[in-house]
């Protein structure tokens, strides 16, 4: 997600002297000159209209948490501009999404995993379109993407789309299919050799907050199925479904060409 030094100085200047914009690009504007003072990348006293250019080339981060925090604010402002004519104003502009967003860019200068930066980012579209509008929920799962571990959350991706995440692995499919045992063999396989007990662990801390019906997809005492069958089960419950949707950009381009149609 690491964008040229050069793109991000570009990049901050458009989102700085927004001009002549729509109501929504406005206040996204606002919105990105807030958080960038929050995060010490603007200083407190930064008004719009200031010499910007100048600002940047003098005072440019070098701290690599600065550079993820501004490499994530930039992609997500990127995709809300590709998105204005859904992205909700009323939204953006309440005081509880500025919170959202503050609380997920304070936590991206610890991440490095590109699947869970890509789900806060997929997180704040959704919330920002209006496809997740309950407040509660949103809280919820605001809380857990953030303590998850890295494990935790490709785990979750793993139950998501289990066979895509074993041909990744390499795995052949078809002889999964003729194979009865030795899931836990393979599961380590997909988790790159990771201790298994560590898999277990992370696996029923899953299970123990309701995203899973089981710990781990594999075969029990006097279990039957193939291998296939274990380890490719649906095992999320509604609420880890949920999760996942959170996780994941929810807006079609359709939804965007059909707007334009309406207006």
């Amino acid at each position: 997600m690491t964008l040229d030094i050069q793109q991000e100085k570009d990049k901050i200047k458009k989102w700085l002297t927004k001009k002549d914009t729509s109501d929504v690009i406005f206040s996204l504007s606002k919105l990105f000159v807030n958080i960038t003072k929050s995060i010490g990348i603007l200083p407190k006293e930064y008004q719009v209209g200031s010499d910007v250019l100048g600002f940047i080339e003098e005072n440019f981060f070098t701290t690599a948490s600065q550079r993820r925090q501004i490499d994530f604010l930039l992609i997500l402002f990127e995709r809300l501009n590709n998105l204005e004519e859904i992205v909700q104003k009323e939204i953006i502009d309440k005081e509880e999404f500025e919170i959202y967003l503050q609380r997920i860019t304070d936590n991206i200068k610890h991440e490095s995993y590109k699947d869970k930066i890509l789900a806060f980012r997929n997180a704040l579209v959704n919330i920002a379109t209006g496809n997740i509008q309950n407040d509660f929920e949103i809280e919820y799962f605001i809380k857990y993407l953030i303590n998850f571990s890295d494990l935790h959350f490709a785990l979750l991706l793993y139950y998501h789309k289990p066979e895509e995440a074993l041909i990744k692995a390499g795995i052949d499919i078809q002889a999964l299919k003729r194979q009865s045992g030795g899931s836990e063999r393979i599961i380590q396989d997909v988790f790159k050799n990771v201790n298994f007990e560590l898999i277990k662990v992370a696996g029923k801390e899953l299970m123990d907050v309701g995203f899973t019906i089981k710990d781990l997809p594999v075969m029990r005492a006097m279990g039957t199925g193939s291998t296939y069958e274990i380890l490719t089960q649906n095992y999320l419950t509604e609420l880890g479904a949920g999760f996942i949707n959170f996780c994941l950009d929810q807006c079609k381009e359709e939804d965007i060409t059909n707007k334009r149609l309406i207006k």
